[in-house]
């Protein structure tokens, strides 16, 4: 990645109004595939607390 790109992307998060989003819900089509009931999973942002504690 060059400077440039970097400056573009840095825009782009600076006009964004939910940069804050800490919580992505993904669906894994092999779980669906596999009938389970919730076949998500959810990725979240570590908080400063968790990781000092890592």
């Amino acid at each position: 990645m060059n400077i440039k790109q970097l400056i573009e992307n840095a825009e782009r998060i600076k006009n964004k109004k939910d940069i804050k989003r800490t919580r992505k819900t993904v669906l894994i089509q092999r779980f669906k595939k596999m009938g389970l009931e919730e076949p998500f999973v959810i990725l979240e942002k570590p908080t400063t607390i968790q990781m000092l504690g890592i």
